[in-house]
């Protein structure tokens, strides 16, 4: 079963207080197809990552890029990654 939140075209960024107390992920589509998105990944009775069963762009794998609570791996994203972040 596919589900968005294990596409290459999806992003996530974690939430909570701190990276020792992450809340939740949401998650992303990169082209903003999904019209449920942001999601979290984490909620239980979650059926908006089925999406992805019917998205021609589903690529299985990694998430494009993760951003964590503190921000810390924004440094290392490339200028689109950034910018589509930041439109989020």
């Amino acid at each position: 079963m596919k589900n968005c939140a294990e596409c290459k075209n999806s992003y996530q960024v974690d939430t909570g207080y701190s990276n020792w107390t992450v809340e939740g992920t949401d998650i992303y589509c990169r082209f903003n197809l999904n019209p449920a998105c942001p999601f979290d990944r984490w909620y239980e009775q979650n059926k908006d990552g089925k999406f992805a069963e019917r998205c021609d762009l589903f690529i299985e794998g990694e998430p494009w890029f993760t951003v964590d609570v503190e921000q810390e791996e924004v440094a290392n994203l490339t200028s689109e990654q950034r910018a589509v972040w930041e439109q989020a």
